[in-house]
């Protein structure tokens, strides 16, 4: 979490909690409210959830979750996450979780962004990782522009003199198929090879 995120000062935390707005939720309370310096995080754990060891990772948790919902946050808010008594036993799923239905009951929580280097979705991506046996999101990630269409030509531009080098015991096969995104789409399940 980067450090110009955070709410670090016992007098920005009062403001959070005496001015702001609150929402609940089974393990976190958000305090939020309108700021002029963008987003702003707080994350406060009460002796009551245990020793210092047992609140420290509680806000480590917190943390991490909420630098996972960062780019869904809307800008502009101060947000002070206060742990309850059921964050003690609560795993980072059901955290992240808890913070996203609360963000949604205060109307905080943006649309799902991707982020800016991320590509669109191509409609070969389910296609193209299928064929080459990686999951779905990381064939997403890559463009099909990027990805070089080998032919039999290819090949050919290989000098045949000590220019590809193969060991004894290897075995060297080539195929030669249609380029990913050329191949017709299946029609259904039971039509895929």
């Amino acid at each position: 979490m980067l450090k110009q995120y955070m709410l670090k000062k016992n007098k920005e935390f009062a403001y959070v909690h005496r001015k702001g707005a609150s929402c609940a939720g089974r393990y976190l309370v958000l305090v939020y409210v309108k700021n002029r310096m963008g987003l702003r995080l707080g994350f406060s754990v009460s002796k009551k959830l245990g020793n210092a060891v047992r609140r420290n990772r509680i806000k480590r948790l917190l943390r991490e979750c909420a630098r996972a919902s960062l780019n869904n946050m809307k800008p502009g808010y101060s947000y002070l996450f206060i742990a309850r008594l059921g964050a003690r036993g609560a795993s980072y799923s059901e955290l992240l979780k808890d913070m996203e239905i609360v963000l949604k009951r205060a109307r905080l929580l943006l649309e799902c962004k991707t982020p800016e280097w991320a590509p669109a979705q191509s409609e070969t991506a389910p296609a193209a990782s299928k064929a080459l046996s990686i999951p779905p999101k990381a064939a997403a990630a890559v463009p099909s522009e990027a990805i070089p269409k080998i032919t039999s030509e290819t090949f050919s531009e290989i000098p045949s003199e000590g220019g590809l080098e193969i060991p004894s015991g290897a075995r060297a096969s080539l195929s030669v198929e249609t380029p990913i995104d050329a191949r017709p789409a299946p029609a259904c399940e039971a039509d895929k090879p």
